[in-house]
């Protein structure tokens, strides 16, 4: 089980990786400023280049695939993200700041994916979402999450 969590997670920042750099080259719409309010702009002066970028790909990542807050600054201060911690720590607190994140829905949308998409127990699940090998969400957002996914 283990090599597979360590594949899924190689593989969620493969296509991470893949779709932001397509954001990138070809504009899709990826961080469009001209769609935010005036507020989220001058919050957005506030931050330097790049926290800003962290932002701005922290907001990206959300809208394609669920992720606890470690998973988050994980990837955004990895080679592939390129981010510094400080500029990681301000993206996603601005995210929380702004209300534009919750972690225990994260952790259910992660849940459900796997529920989905493989053949594991509500422990597989449970030990998936929290463990430091796998997506690093909190005991209480992991385990919220397991018991509203596998109540259905």
């Amino acid at each position: 089980m283990m090599i597979q969590k360590d594949w899924m997670m190689k593989t969620k920042i493969i296509i991470l990786v893949l779709i932001l750099v397509l954001c990138m080259a070809f504009g899709a719409g990826c961080g469009d400023k001209a769609s935010e309010e005036p507020a989220a702009d001058q919050q957005a002066a506030e931050l330097s280049d790049d926290q800003n970028g962290a932002y701005e790909t922290a907001k990206e990542m959300l809208a394609m695939m669920a992720l606890s807050r470690q998973g988050m600054l994980d990837y955004l201060s990895s080679e592939a993200g390129g981010y510094t911690d400080e500029a990681a720590e301000a993206a996603v607190a601005m995210l929380e700041d702004k209300g534009e994140v919750d972690w225990f829905k994260e952790a259910e949308e992660a849940a459900i994916e796997y529920k989905d998409n493989m053949l594991v127990t509500k422990e597989e699940v449970l030990e998936q979402l929290s463990s430091e090998s796998g997506d690093q969400f909190t005991p209480e957002e992991a385990e919220a999450a397991v018991e509203k996914v596998f109540e259905e």
